[in-house]
């Protein structure tokens, strides 16, 4: 049959419902869109999350608790340790055994009070030997 005057030619048919190829009414033609901390928390990503959170967390624990990493920065213990050694400091022991510093070992502090007035901080480590205990004479 041919077109009636005044009619567009003919093309390809017109899409079913305005919405395009394949459209079906019972799907959403628009992607979801979800917020930031539903993205993190969705399935796919939650085993994940929650590993990273729990090795964050024992990572924690283990440093404020148990070792803590310092690092020699001048020469003040050679020839026990060189500039830039890098050691893990026990914090457990001296917790649980609490028994006081014996000569020959190597302790960490803070600084006393005359040294923090000198300028440094309280979060500074001392990294020393004990060379003397209470009751000794140290001569130089």
């Amino acid at each position: 049959n041919p077109a009636p005057p005044g009619a567009p030619p003919p093309g390809p048919e017109p899409p079913q419902g305005g919405k395009g190829e394949g459209f079906r009414p019972d799907e959403d033609p628009e992607p979801e869109r979800r917020t930031f901390w539903e993205k993190l928390w969705s399935k796919e990503n939650r085993e994940d999350l929650v590993f990273f959170v729990g090795v964050f967390a024992a990572t924690l624990v283990v440093r404020t608790f148990l070792v803590e990493p310092r690092y020699i920065p001048s020469e003040s213990m050679f020839p026990t340790f060189e500039v830039g050694d890098q050691l893990l400091v026990d914090k457990a022991s001296r917790r649980v055994m609490e028994h006081p510093a014996r000569r020959g070992e190597v302790v960490v502090f803070a600084p006393p009070d005359a040294l923090v007035a000198r300028g440094y901080s309280r979060g500074d480590a001392f990294i020393k030997r004990v060379v003397a205990v209470g009751g000794d004479t140290v001569e130089m």
